[in-house]
């Protein structure tokens, strides 16, 4: 019944700031608990800091930890 609770869902809006989408595009974020919707929402940063990093890197190391 986890999917049929409306409460399960968190709901992201993000609007056209976004490098790669840019236009207005949604997330949705099924999760049973708060903590685990937490957990998903601080995922989505770390995505954000790893780009990042990982723009930081000489190219052949990025090809080679993106290839692994």
């Amino acid at each position: 019944a986890l999917f049929g609770d409306p409460e399960c869902f968190a709901v992201l809006f993000n609007g056209a700031r976004a490098a790669r989408m840019p236009w207005p595009h949604f997330h949705l974020i099924p999760a049973r608990s708060p903590s685990e919707r937490r957990f998903v929402l601080f995922c989505l940063l770390l995505k954000r800091v790893s780009r990042r990093v990982l723009r930081a890197l000489p190219r052949p190391l990025r090809r080679r930890l993106l290839d692994a």
